[in-house]
Order: structure tokens, then sequence, then C-alpha cells
């Protein structure tokens, strides 16, 4: 990723260049920068809310209002999708951090489109009402700083040894992977109503769902679930961004994909 391109991200940016990445009309993106960055300073973790809330919106048929609550009772998960989104490595104290892509997100030929399981975060919807999020049980930003400590070794050192590592390390990133499941909230009668905060730290009772105790209307039967990768949504936003193209890796004649995925349990 080259300085040019990055800057693009990270620089200062209009109402309206937010509004063409994020496929949406200005009008949107005003009413979102207004509750969520009323000083106008839009941060990465905003931008991150911003693709979140429009997804949601988008994709998920939730009320743009009640998109934009359910994103700003969820910090967490904005700051974990940030994480690899713009990934810096750790540096010493006196070393000055760099943004690396050990993904390879932002190259010019990259599809961008893509979904990563084993770094991907979702907000899943739950017969419009129930709202989980789900994220890999392997931090995500743990396993890029392993691909990125690879990749550099490879380059430096490009043993059979380090070869094996980093390409068994590559397969598994979209694989199979474990991943707990938390409730956030539901949506009733318009507004979002967000779940303890308990529920949002990484806990062993996370993985097993005893928010269904604390909302018993909510159990694990459900007749459609909308999952919007959200991760997926800030990669797309950013590359736009970056001025890089968008496209669908299993139709090249699509300039983009959706990431949701809307499921009816037979009745």
């Amino acid at each position: 990723m080259t300085e040019s391109v990055r800057s693009t991200w990270g620089s200062p940016c209009t109402q309206a260049q937010l509004a063409a990445a994020l496929e949406c009309t200005k009008q949107d993106v005003e009413e979102m920068v207004s509750c969520m960055a009323p000083s106008g300073h839009v941060s990465g973790t905003h931008k991150v809310a911003l693709a979140i809330a429009s997804a949601l919106n988008r994709q998920a048929g939730i009320e743009l209002p009640v998109a934009v609550a359910i994103v700003r009772s969820c910090r967490k998960l904005c700051e974990a999708v940030l994480s690899t989104l713009d990934f810096f490595p750790p540096a010493r104290a006196d070393e000055k951090k760099i943004e690396q892509d050990p993904f390879l997100f932002y190259g010019p030929h990259a599809v961008g489109a893509a979904a990563v399981p084993a770094i991907d975060h979702y907000i899943d919807v739950l017969d419009g009402r129930r709202i989980n999020w789900r994220r890999p049980r392997r931090d995500p930003y743990r396993l890029a700083c392993e691909l990125h400590r690879l990749s550099s070794a490879v380059k430096s050192d490009d043993t059979p040894a380090l070869q094996e590592q980093y390409l068994e390390l590559l397969a598994g990133l979209w694989g199979r992977v474990a991943q707990d499941t938390g409730w956030i909230g539901t949506v009733r009668d318009g507004a979002f109503m967000p779940a303890p905060d308990r529920f949002l730290e990484p806990s062993p009772a996370m993985r097993q769902g005893p928010e269904i105790e604390a909302d018993p209307s909510a159990a694990n039967v459900y007749g459609t679930c909308v999952s919007v990768n959200v991760s997926l949504a800030a990669r797309c936003f950013k590359r736009r961004m970056m001025g890089l193209e968008v496209a669908d890796p299993f139709d090249p004649g699509s300039p983009s994909i959706s990431n949701a995925n809307q499921s009816q349990v037979p009745g």
C-alpha cells in the first residue's frame, strides 16, 4: 500500500466522499455523522461505525436511526473491526508505528469483496429484532500479527519450514473457524434496546448464550436470520475511499458484492 493511496483514507474527507464510498445518500451521511461525530471530525473508529450502520440499513433493512443506535452502543465492535482494517503491528516505544497490509486487502489487484472467516465480525439480525454480534474466537489482531511476522520472515529468509508455516496460516484464513456469539440488544417499537454490558465482555459464558436466560422471549429459535459481515462492509468502504475497485470475486461482471445473506427457516 503506497503512501499516497493510504493518505486518501486517513485524510479529512467531505460528506460527499463518504456518501459515494458508502453507496448511500449525502442526507444519510449527514444524519449518521451528526449522531456519531457532532464535531465533524470523522476518525477511523467513526468510519467503521458509518460503514456498519450503512450496511445494517441497506443489507438488513434496519431503519437508519436504529442502525446508528446499534453501532453507538457497541464501540468495542468498531474497535475490533478497525484493528485489522487499519493494521499497525506492535512497535517499540521509540519506533513509529507503520500501517501494514498482511492480508493484501488494499493492493490494486485485490478483489476487495471477499469474506475472510478467520478475522471477520458479523451482526446477525434474528426475526428483524434480536441483534447478535458473532466474532472469531481467535483474536484477529494476533492472527494479523502472526501473518505479518511470517510474511516478513519469508521475504528475508525463504526456507521451506517458513514457507510451510506461512502457507498453512494463509490456508486457515478461509476455513471454518470457531466463533463466539453475544446478544447486544433488541429492536422494539422502532427503537434499539441495548443488552447489559456484561454480554459484550469476552468471557467463556458468552459462548453458550446465557443471554437467552436474560431475554426468554428470544430463545435460539427464529424464522429469519440476516447476517451482515461488518468487517467486509468496512473493507469495501475503505477501498472505495482509496479509489480502489470493489469487485465480486464470484461474478466478474459485478462491481460489488452484497455482504448480507438472508435465510428462511422452513416452517
